[in-house]
């Protein structure tokens, strides 16, 4: 950890930049990123520099920057960094007690049945010496629940909206990709989908809310972050192809 911070990497003006533009609240206590897809939240893996080592360049050396949760490298959204210890260890409490409502956007092959409001369905994480942690259910996992509402259908897609109850490795991954119908954009849990929207290699996953209890001052604060615009352009294409 000393070595580390004895010589931080420093991340490029354009993904300082961009990070900034990113901020949709900060105060003392925290701040709530509208994460960009495809950057990794911490180093490692081969990644020098993710999202928060960047941000704690940003602060200085006097300067406290902790992801109280995580987001997949290729999921963008709202994504919660303390600023203090204290905060950290308030608001990680929040999330193991249930208190933080994380809503996402996702946008999955095929026609999503209404009925379907909720999977149950533990999950293993598997952590290979030569590739990146992924997920399968699994009887000998944890419990893990989704809820689902559906947004739109189209003839060929879905978007959902999602819940989480827990917070598990690549939870909504794993359970849409379970109920037949894997996220647009998902190599990694896509079972050989075809047709024009499996070619996309954008993550249709967004973390479009985040309501929690600040730690200082007890409000409930609830923040929102716009559909990235990969992701509107391409459900933007399917509204226009069913009103044709």
């Amino acid at each position: 950890r000393l070595a580390e911070q004895a010589s931080p990497v420093a991340p490029g003006a354009g993904l300082i930049e961009r990070l900034k533009a990113s901020i949709l609240y900060e105060d003392e206590h925290l701040m709530v990123i509208d994460k960009p897809s495809g950057l990794a939240v911490h180093g490692g893996s081969g990644i020098k520099s993710g999202l928060i080592e960047a941000l704690r360049f940003m602060a200085g050396i006097d300067g406290y920057r902790e992801l109280v949760h995580r987001l997949d490298k290729e999921t963008s959204g709202c994504l919660l960094v303390a600023k203090t210890g204290m905060a950290l260890k308030f608001l990680q409490n929040e999330m193991k007690a249930g208190h933080v409502e994380k809503k996402y956007l996702v946008l999955v092959h095929g026609q999503w049945p209404r009925q379907l409001t909720r999977i149950d369905a533990p999950l293993l994480k598997h952590h290979p010496s030569d590739a990146e942690s992924y997920s399968t259910i699994d009887e000998a996992g944890k419990p893990s629940t989704t809820l689902f509402d559906v947004r739109l259908v189209f003839e060929s897609a879905s978007l959902l909206e999602a819940t989480l109850i827990t917070g598990r490795t690549h939870q909504i991954r794993v359970h849409t990709q379970s109920a037949g119908h894997p996220i647009v954009g998902d190599t990694r849990y896509t079972n050989n989908k075809t047709g024009p929207l499996n070619l996309i290699r954008f993550l249709c996953l967004h973390s479009a809310l985040l309501k929690f209890t600040h730690p200082v001052s007890g409000a409930r604060e609830e923040f929102t972050a716009p559909m990235p615009a990969a992701m509107r352009s391409i459900i933007d294409t399917l509204t226009a192809s069913s009103q044709a």
